[in-house]
């Protein structure tokens, strides 16, 4: 999705502060208190779980996705397929597109799905026209790669921040956090 941008988590703490009205009125006034709940680290914490879930199960066109092609290496399994090192730090692959091609690979992340284990035979596997990706683990299976070329021209992920205290929001993904109940929440 484009318009994808970082917040630091005590800057999206200050946000959801104050779209509730919980910020202070007067910012020079402080309140120094030894004792009691941290509420500042307490909606870091929510945020922050409340974040990774939402980059987890929301849809994929809503999230930052982020092209890490460039940056992983591809080798040719024992059974043809193009096998792909995830890195740390990704949390799904979205899409997978090899040169020659002819669109990008359907993307199963359970490998004992029918369409995964299919990709065992190598006469209902997927080819040029209809490829597939099988996710296990941190490693990205791909059916077939085109003889001789293992060249990966697109491969969408959503990722977790390099930094703890960072967020990578998209204005809806920030929409979400902002609804994010922190006292009121029956989970806690």
């Amino acid at each position: 999705m484009t318009g994808s941008f970082s917040l630091s988590l005590s800057r999206m703490v200050d946000e959801w502060k104050l779209a509730r009205c919980l910020a202070p009125a007067q910012p020079a006034a402080t309140v120094n208190c030894t004792y009691g709940l941290d509420i500042d680290a307490t909606i870091a914490c929510r945020l922050r779980v409340r974040h990774a879930e939402l980059l987890a199960t929301a849809p994929a066109d809503m999230l930052p996705l982020t092209d890490i092609a460039g940056e992983v290496t591809v080798s040719r399994g024992d059974d043809g397929a193009a096998v792909v090192e995830l890195p740390g730090g990704c949390m799904r692959v979205v899409s997978a597109t090899m040169k020659g091609w002819l669109r990008a690979a359907t993307i199963e992340t359970d490998p004992h799905s029918v369409r995964a284990m299919a990709q065992q035979s190598p006469f209902a596997r997927g080819a040029a026209a209809e490829p597939v990706g099988v996710v296990s683990g941190t490693r990205l299976m791909l059916y077939t790669p085109p003889p001789g070329s293992l060249e990966l021209t697109e491969l969408l992920a959503v990722m977790l921040p390099a930094d703890s205290d960072t967020l990578n929001l998209t204005p809806w993904l920030m929409a979400r956090l902002m609804e994010t109940e922190i006292f009121n929440d029956p989970k806690n």
